[in-house]
């Protein structure tokens, strides 16, 4: 009965050491690749508004919290670029300097990419954020916000 019982013991020592304590607030990380690319789906204005209030306008001005937003929304961040792609559809995310860029792909047209960017300040705490986004058209739409 005393072998059975510091067997179990062992055993469930052992498991909760396997456990991880959701209450030390340690969220699971983004994954890493150095091959990591964007997948080949068209992006809707909608989509772009959410990833870059998600991702960009809420942790606007510091971006604390960027690659933990990323790694909700399904990103893997590439090791060498360090740049988030997301895997299936064709955006990007990249902090550079003060700034959060955003590119991806989309057959919608300009304005209707310009009013779901600008819906999605909605979510911001910084006010006149607005001011800060700049919104550029080439084969790609590529959106920033920051001081630069």
């Amino acid at each position: 009965m005393m072998g059975r019982f510091a067997t179990c013991a062992v055993v469930l020592l052992a498991v909760a050491g396997c456990q991880t304590n959701a209450v030390d607030g340690d969220a699971p990380g983004i994954q890493q690749s150095a091959d990591a690319r964007p997948g080949g789906l068209m992006v809707s204005p909608a989509r772009a508004g959410e990833v870059f209030s998600e991702l960009c306008v809420v942790t606007a001005p510091t971006f604390e919290g960027t690659e933990l937003a990323a790694a909700q929304n399904g990103f893997v961040e590439n090791t060498t670029l360090e740049t988030y792609y997301h895997p299936s559809e064709n955006i990007s995310v990249k902090l550079e300097g003060a700034d959060c860029s955003m590119v991806f792909a989309s057959e919608a047209d300009q304005a209707e990419v310009e009013n779901a960017l600008v819906q999605g300040l909605s979510a911001a705490t910084e006010p006149n954020l607005a001011a800060d986004i700049r919104l550029r058209v080439w084969p790609y739409y590529s959106a920033r916000i920051g001081p630069n």
